[in-house]
């Protein structure tokens, strides 16, 4: 089942407006960098990313930070990833943004939608996210 995405055109315009005058490769490493420091400090925030964790998670990996774990959905990831890095973080971006604003900082449950217009809930769940997050609950 196909989940439908905000549209390559949407994004890419997001991205030039936004771009500060580097090139694909400097934003998407920039904004993962960004992620990696926010995960640091809040490793639930990873959730507030939907189905887009798996996409940000594979780049993060590139990085040869293995803080989040070694192990990523490639489903999920061809799914929520576009051919353009650069074009994916930005639609992870704003799909944070749309949760953070709808108050889904922490959740796990996302909802989206096919072609068909039929919803489509996922759970979210990074096995190896959560068991950081367990054990920082009780320091362990």
């Amino acid at each position: 089942m196909q989940i439908e995405k905000p549209s390559v055109t949407q994004v890419a315009t997001f991205l030039e407006e936004n771009r500060g005058g580097v090139n694909d490769e400097v934003f998407t490493q920039r904004y993962i960098a960004g992620v990696i420091e926010s995960l640091r400090k809040d490793k639930k925030l990873y959730r507030s990313f939907g189905g887009f964790w798996w996409p940000l998670k594979r780049l993060i990996l590139a990085t040869d930070n293995v803080e989040s774990g070694e192990l990523y959905d490639t489903e999920l990831d061809n799914q929520f990833s576009y051919a353009n890095d650069a074009v994916t973080v930005c639609a992870a971006f704003l799909a944070q943004e749309s949760n953070l604003a709808s108050g889904y900082t922490y959740s796990n449950k996302h909802v989206y939608y096919t072609a068909d217009n039929e919803p489509v809930e996922l759970t979210l769940e990074d096995e190896e996210m959560e068991s950081q997050i367990f054990g920082a609950t009780f320091n362990i």
